[in-house]
């Protein structure tokens, strides 16, 4: 069910697309990269298993105080984020964001909430509902922010303002609705535990949630928080140079970045969620013979990079060339928003890939230096680079993608350094194959290239956006298709 909750979050976010294409929706921009780098706190607590171990035991007093203090401290802490997220907006000085930002955190904690609860239910025996929770609270909230788009930004034609609201709005509601349904029919119901003497242990609540809070792998906790951040950080900074160097005016800045750092992201961001599902198993496997320090490790690092550069290059080239047509299939206009994004498609998936891969041979000062070196640089060069765009008469935004790329690639090379100190890999041993594997894209590149000459990939038509793209890839497959041969051929002689 999860699958298809987030193949409606897609269409949804589609459709909000083409219901705020004449709004500014800036404020939704950057509320949303901020709960992001929230949300990741939280995404990776398991509330069950102190839940399951009183239970098992039969502390059912205790239990459900446990699930009463993860609720409690889960309010509390969200408390202090709303906090900080309401003064941060407010020294920001964008016009009602200290608002949104509080309101989206309140999003967050409701959802915060649910995943408790969920994980409650499964462990007192309503595990069909509790499995289900979370994919409930979201279908309701899709349906209460599809009904409150249509009417904040297409009836009653509410400020931009409002209209944010109101999708955050939906989740709230959402959870209200999910509460009260729950309470009147299994909470109000659930018979009151009593204390038996085996129950009448003291125990520390605060160190209690502190199991979940607190994770032993503060560089998985961390490198969970930077990653968004990227995101978050460029957009804040794009904000105020587009506003105050190069004096863009307000609705301007808002979409630029919002077509970019949300609605393009998305795409990117579902995009490498496919190709990562289909890696995910080699990389499990290999974090597994890089602990038990196997022989292998080093071939199967390898040849998983190998298989993933090669993969990769191939769906960039294809991406960039289709992008156009792509990009008015999705979003209906000729403002090319996936195109500037394609390189951080590639960058981004093998930073996580080598990152992730550095967390499991190395100590945590060592990640560290990772995943820090590569947030600096980009901090660093952001500005710059940004500048360097306008004075080379590109897009500024991809100025701001370039920085993100920047610091992929140095976090990467630290990274790779690390690995290879710790494992004592020869990355020169896999470097002609590397070289082969760009000869072959950079083949299918000019391939392409030329067929551009032949069938345009500029359309402005649904059917001709479908035709081109279709086009494009059986072409890439006949391209693919041939150079397997050649390749056999070659062997065989």
């Amino acid at each position: 069910m999860r699958k298809y909750i987030g193949i409606l979050y897609f269409f949804f976010m589609i459709f909000l697309y083409y219901m705020t294409k004449n709004n500014n929706i800036f404020l939704l921009t950057v509320s949303f990269s901020l709960v992001a780098i929230f949300m990741n706190l939280f995404l990776a607590f398991d509330y069950k298993s102190a839940l399951k171990q009183y239970h098992k035991q039969e502390n059912y007093y205790l239990r459900d105080k446990i699930f009463k203090c993860y609720l409690l401290m889960t309010f509390i802490v969200m408390l202090f984020l709303g906090i900080f997220a309401y003064l941060l907006g407010s020294i920001m000085n964008i016009d009602k964001l200290n608002i949104i930002n509080l309101i989206a955190v309140s999003f967050l904690l409701n959802s915060i909430f649910v995943k408790i609860m969920s994980s409650y239910l499964e462990v007192v025996g309503y595990k069909k509902i509790g499995t289900n929770l979370n994919e409930i609270f979201f279908l309701i909230t899709i349906v209460i922010d599809i009904i409150g788009v249509i009417l904040s930004f297409k009836v009653f034609k509410l400020n931009d303002y409002w209209g944010v609201m109101f999708i955050y709005l939906g989740g709230i509601i959402a959870f209200i609705f999910v509460f009260l349904t729950l309470f009147f029919t299994i909470f109000r119901k659930h018979n009151k535990n009593i204390i038996k003497n085996k129950e009448k242990i003291r125990i520390n609540y605060l160190k209690e949630y502190g199991k979940v809070f607190i994770k032993k792998d503060s560089a998985m906790l961390i490198l969970k928080i930077i990653k968004p951040f990227y995101i978050y950080f460029s957009i804040i900074i794009l904000y105020y140079v587009l506003m105050n160097k190069y004096n863009y005016n307000y609705y301007d800045v808002g979409r630029m970045i919002t077509d970019t750092y949300f609605f393009g992201i998305i795409i990117i961001y579902v995009i490498y969620l496919i190709i990562k599902s289909l890696y995910i198993s080699k990389v499990n496997s290999l974090i597994v013979e890089l602990k038990n320090k196997s022989v292998k490790a080093e071939s199967m690092f390898n040849n998983l990079i190998n298989k993933v550069v090669s993969f990769l290059l191939r769906i960039c080239v294809v991406l960039s060339v289709i992008s156009g047509p792509f990009n008015y299939l999705l979003f209906g206009n000729n403002y090319n928003i996936i195109f500037y994004l394609v390189p951080l498609l590639f960058f981004y998936l093998l930073y996580d890939i080598i990152v992730d891969v550095s967390l499991a041979c190395n100590e945590n000062k060592r990640v560290l230096g990772v995943i820090f070196s590569g947030i600096l640089v980009k901090m660093i060069f952001e500005i710059e680079l940004v500048a360097a765009m306008y004075r080379m008469g590109y897009s500024l935004v991809f100025g701001s993608i370039m920085s993100n790329i920047l610091g992929y690639i140095i976090s990467m090379i630290v990274g790779l350094f690390f690995i290879q100190r710790k494992l004592k890999i020869s990355f020169l041993n896999n470097f002609n194959t590397i070289l082969n594997i760009i000869y072959d894209n950079i083949l299918l590149c000019i391939v392409l290239v030329l067929f551009t000459l032949i069938v345009k990939v500029d359309t402005n038509t649904l059917g001709s956006s479908i035709l081109v793209i279709v086009f494009y890839l059986m072409v890439t497959g006949a391209y693919l298709l041939l150079e397997k041969r050649i390749k056999k051929f070659r062997n065989d002689s």
